[in-house]
């Protein structure tokens, strides 16, 4: 009996620590945020992604020209509303961050993780009781891992949300992790987070700051210092 239950309480604190490890760069429904990291910057600003090397995690000069993605045919009827979104959020970044998304639409009947013609794919997660929006991977990943998540049911009921959605989860793919965890953030969020880099201020106001942790972007467009960001992050 004893055994049964050490193996339970092993089972569990496995689960847990994959669950935290998986949620770093996503919007998930109780509690979370993202930042950026760059090069070697003197004045902290939005929040960036850096490696155990402390290596920041973005795109390198050749690839970031070439962010092609597809969008999965799975979606359905709901394929338009992300089509229509995901041209909003990529054309937003780009205004700011020297980057250039590709949509490869010719590759959504086979957007999965066997598909190499694209860097990313975007997907559909049909299960209702995932405990994520939508969850997204930071630069460097490898192939089979490069997909943004969006949640079906979130789609179905929070259609406007959609932009909003996609801004923030492409905000990690070009490397920027939640901005609640910045240092000057008063909330309490609990979230493991690797090292990092500000490269802003801190942005209550940011398009990757949780609202549940003390955010207050209420527009669901880029902030200021997100944009500012953005630009020294992909100069």
């Amino acid at each position: 009996m004893k055994l049964i239950l050490f193996l339970i309480l092993f089972a569990t604190l496995l689960a847990s620590q994959a669950f935290a490890s998986e949620i770093d760069c996503g919007t998930i429904e109780p509690i979370e945020a993202n930042r950026i990291n760059y090069r070697s910057l003197i004045e902290p600003n939005l929040i960036l992604a850096m490696t155990d090397e402390r290596v920041l995690k973005v795109w390198n000069d050749n690839q970031r020209f070439d962010l092609t993605y597809c969008i999965s045919d799975e979606f359905k009827d709901l394929k338009e509303r992300i089509v229509e979104a995901t041209d909003f959020a990529t054309q937003e970044w780009m205004r700011y961050a020297n980057v250039r998304f590709i949509y490869k639409n010719d590759e959504d009947g086979n957007c999965n993780h066997k598909n190499t013609n694209v860097l990313f794919r975007i997907q559909i997660k049909k299960n209702r009781r995932t405990k994520y929006r939508g969850r997204a991977f930071f630069p460097g990943e490898v192939q089979e891992k490069r997909r943004v998540y969006l949640k079906k049911k979130h789609i179905e009921d929070h259609p406007r949300d959609m932009e909003r959605l996609m801004l923030h989860e492409l905000g990690h793919v070009l490397g920027f992790r939640h901005e609640h965890i910045h240092e000057d953030n008063p909330e309490v969020c609990d979230e493991k987070i690797p090292d990092f880099e500000p490269l802003t201020d801190y942005d209550q106001f940011s398009i990757m700051h949780y609202m549940q942790c003390g955010g207050k972007n209420r527009t669901g467009r880029l902030s200021n210092f997100d944009k500012e960001g953005a630009e020294k992050a992909y100069p």
